[in-house]
């Protein structure tokens, strides 16, 4: 069903005495924001909490990643200040959605910021979070700081992943440090992960 038909049969459930439940409002809300639909997503929230439905945790995940990915962060991080009014505790996949697409941006100093947070609101950093700050710094060409949050996530008892070594690995390779690369794929292998594509062909060989 495209997602023109899916608004529509929604939009009569009301008329049909048939009530929709929180996952139906989350799974239209992600609809709309995969098709670039943030006018009308926006929209349905205002009718979700008009016909007595409260957003819960996800809905609210729904709505940071929907703003994130469609150009809309700063609108994101707005609703993300205000989410102590409506009750809601923002939790580690909040903070990863928001640090993602603001690395992704370039805006490393604010995704830097919100990740210092974590420590005072009781939150844990897992192995996304730690990847994708450590992403941002390689993206930058700040390998040492990369390198530095590495050793940090290692500390925490957060082992790195594939796309941990992976990331650092390409970052290494973008600054033309082969030595460096050789010596983290080395490692990345020797536990028993493997190089992705672009590693694996410009390293070890």
């Amino acid at each position: 069903m495209k997602i023109e038909e899916a608004v529509n049969v929604f939009r009569e459930m009301p008329r049909k005495v048939l009530k929709p439940t929180i996952d139906t409002y989350n799974n239209m809300l992600q609809g709309l924001f995969g098709v670039g639909r943030c006018s009308t997503a926006q929209g349905l929230l205002n009718d979700m909490q008009a016909n007595g439905q409260t957003p819960d945790y996800y809905t609210y995940c729904v709505l940071l990643d929907g703003l994130s990915k469609n150009g809309r962060i700063d609108e994101a991080l707005l609703l993300f200040q205000e989410l102590g009014c409506s009750g809601i505790n923002p939790g580690i996949t909040m903070y990863n959605i928001l640090i993602d697409r603001l690395c992704k941006d370039g805006k490393l100093e604010m995704a830097r910021n919100l990740f210092g947070k974590l420590d005072s609101k009781g939150l844990q950093p897992d192995v996304r979070t730690f990847t994708m700050m450590i992403g941002g710094f390689c993206e930058q060409g700040l390998l040492g700081e990369a390198n530095d949050l590495l050793v940090t996530m290692e500390g925490t008892g957060c082992m790195p992943n594939h796309a941990t070594y992976n990331v650092m690995v390409r970052g290494f390779l973008k600054a033309n440090d082969y030595t460096e690369a050789n010596i983290l794929a080395e490692k990345m292998i020797g536990r028993g992960f493997s190089a992705d594509g672009y590693s694996s062909g410009s390293t070890l060989s």
